[in-house]
């Protein structure tokens, strides 16, 4: 099972749309966005771009939280979590926040393969004890180059995509 993991996306829909164009051609079987797509439009734009399960969870920048729990409703493979996501996938389990404090006390708890967060917009990731950290980058690429990850959870691998150098 491969997902695709965002964060950030500021409402870059330039950036969006590339994205999406780009997983349209893969076998992607869900995506997580942990958070800052900033307004319920842009995350109309993610639903009807990538038609299987979503899971989203608030950042700092997502102030119109009953805009996007109505926009949300409209898309049934949309799933908003609130501040703190948490799924099986794969038979992976998997957590996801905004934060990186958050993302490592998760990480700390042992319950998780993988932890996602965002906030940064710097791309990372770490160990702590089993669990996989990372943080995507920013989709939107403010301070840093644009960029979202791919992690394949049966190999256990992640890799992580420029924006500029998708289609090349």
């Amino acid at each position: 099972m491969i997902i695709a993991v965002l964060s950030d996306t500021h409402d870059n829909e330039a950036n969006l749309q590339l994205a999406l164009r780009y997983f349209s051609a893969l076998p992607i079987d869900a995506l997580i966005h942990c958070g800052d797509i900033t307004t319920p439009e842009t995350l109309a734009l993610l639903a009807n771009g990538f038609p299987k399960p979503i899971h989203v969870v608030y950042g700092n920048c997502d102030v119109n939280r009953d805009g996007f729990t109505a926009m949300a409703a409209q898309f049934p493979h949309v799933t908003m979590h609130g501040d703190v996501g948490k799924v099986t996938l794969g038979n992976t389990p998997l957590a996801f926040v905004h934060y990186p404090k958050e993302a490592k006390e998760l990480a700390a708890t042992g319950k998780y393969r993988y932890v996602f967060h965002g906030h940064t917009h710097k791309p990372w990731e770490e160990k702590i004890s089993s669990c996989t950290v990372l943080n995507p980058g920013t989709l939107a690429g403010m301070w840093y180059k644009a960029t979202f990850a791919l992690v394949d959870l049966a190999t256990g691998k992640a890799a992580l995509k420029l924006v500029e150098r998708l289609g090349k």
